[in-house]
């Protein structure tokens, strides 16, 4: 167990909690020898109280900052205090963005880079197949992707379409999670109906 000093008149904490010193010098200069065996009755005098943490219950609360001086059990006590459900909301809401993020890069590669590629090559495909006499060299990403897996033009322009339609379907059914998500955390109104919400929705996403 910690221990720490209080003024005796205001019962408010003067040094970080420690464990108790062996030698102990007062403030007349007195050295106290065997200090940490001292019963707390006695410790109490010299200004010396037991400290106690509440453990919080869960993410919803933490542990406060600031100490009490409970004057039944002679003890500083430090609280479980409630999280700001402001703050408590907005890393609920991060968690769900990450979850919808993770989702997607189970499907498709990630990056800004790779995004605009993949429309542009979505584009392209579009154009090719709506175009009555498309010549190839117009389009040069369906051209360099068909010739390298060996693939002829359309079959490969129609499997392009084939498989960003089908992520066409899922990405939105992720992005409607994601949001509906969020909603429901920031409509919470305390934060274990925050927490369940982010749960709730972190696990719809992860089953995609």
């Amino acid at each position: 167990m910690k221990f720490a000093q209080i003024n005796l008149k205001t019962k408010q904490m003067i040094t970080k909690p420690i464990a108790l010193p062996t030698r102990w010098v007062t403030e007349t200069g007195a050295t106290i020898n065997s200090f940490n065996k001292l019963p707390v009755s006695v410790l109490f005098t010299l200004g010396w109280v037991p400290v106690h943490y509440e453990v919080p219950p869960a993410e919803t609360h933490e542990q406060s900052k600031a100490p009490r001086f409970d004057e039944n059990t002679g003890r500083l006590f430090f609280d479980a205090v409630p999280v700001s459900l402001e703050l408590l909301k907005v890393e609920a809401c991060d968690a769900i963005d990450k979850a919808a993020s993770d989702a997607c890069a189970r499907y498709i590669t990630q990056g800004v880079g790779q995004s605009m590629r993949y429309t542009a090559k979505v584009n392209e495909v579009k154009a090719y197949l709506a175009a009555d006499t498309p010549n190839i060299n117009d389009y040069p990403m369906l051209k360099a992707e068909a010739e390298a897996v060996g693939e002829d033009y359309t079959t490969r322009a129609a499997l392009i379409m084939a498989k960003n339609d089908a992520w066409y379907a899922l990405g939105t059914q992720i992005e409607v999670a994601r949001v509906a998500g969020k909603e429901a955390v920031r409509a919470s109104a305390d934060g274990d109906a925050a927490v369940a919400e982010r749960d709730a929705a972190v696990a719809i996403l992860g089953a995609f």
